[in-house]
């Protein structure tokens, strides 16, 4: 080991110690100074520590999958305009401790959606947390048994950004709107949430078993945020429908023909 490797080792400076020999080359060849090459190195540190950092941000996100925005075919779905969605990927939603909530038919890109502001929030330093409403409410029911709320809340509260995807998809324990509510409140005008729903948001007392704790928790959401209905045809059943593949096609758009008026549909 060089003199060189032993003293980025101690200096915990791995990417200095991988690109030195380059760079020095590339110094010389353009006549850097002494001081130009060791801004090299530690911009080149700096890179390095950026993309380990994102790594580990998204992983501690636990996404299910990865999504961008430059993925979204906005030209199959012309009811979603890019400018909204470009508008919250800017991230300033999160500054401001706002909220949305995206609404519509299963297949219609809203986890897609989610994900993608998710990982631009990422991006720009935010922390964020992707679960679905199931697992949530789930795992705050099993802690609540055992006496461990508080302790499971922290997951939900501490971040600057949490996606709860596909609330209203499946039943929930009858607690479920206390539990919710504890999550909403606690990051009210603090901490930003994006949900996504297949119900709209009249239909939430039912869902949630709750009609007054479900209007408190549309208050706190909506107080300082937006909700968004998406409508079209499916975006997953768009390659089964070029291929020919039958679906129930009849059912599918009785199903995503979802708008309201007064509403904003994206």
């Amino acid at each position: 080991m060089s003199r060189m490797d032993e003293l980025t080792s101690k200096l915990l400076l791995p990417r200095v110690r991988a690109s030195y020999l380059e760079l020095s080359k590339h110094a010389a060849e353009k006549n850097y100074s002494y001081v130009e090459y060791l801004e090299a190195l530690l911009e080149e540190e700096i890179s390095g520590r950026n993309e380990s950092r994102l790594r580990r941000m998204i992983k501690e996100a636990r996404f299910p999958y990865i999504k961008t925005i430059d993925e979204f075919d906005f030209a199959f779905n012309s009811s979603l305009k890019r400018q909204v969605i470009t508008n919250y990927c800017s991230c300033e939603f999160i500054e401001r401790g706002d909220n949305l909530v995206l609404c519509g038919a299963a297949g219609l890109g809203k986890t897609h959606l989610s994900i993608a502001i998710g990982i631009k929030a990422i991006e720009k330093g935010y922390s964020t947390y992707f679960v679905t409403a199931t697992e949530m409410i789930n795992s705050l029911n099993s802690a609540y048994k055992s006496e461990r709320l508080d302790d499971a809340l922290k997951a939900y509260l501490k971040c600057d950004l949490l996606i709860c995807d596909e609330l209203g998809y499946l039943p929930y324990v009858k607690n479920v709107a206390n539990l919710l509510f504890l999550v909403i409140s606690g990051r009210y005008e603090k901490k930003s949430t994006i949900i996504t729903t297949n119900k709209e948001i009249s239909s939430w007392g039912e869902v949630l078993y709750d009609n007054s704790l479900a209007t408190s928790i549309l208050d706190r959401l909506l107080h300082h945020g937006d909700i968004y209905y998406l409508k079209g045809e499916s975006y997953r059943l768009k390659d089964k429908k070029r291929f020919h593949i039958k679906t129930n096609e009849k059912n599918d758009e009785e199903k995503e023909n979802i708008d309201k008026t007064g509403d904003t549909a994206i």
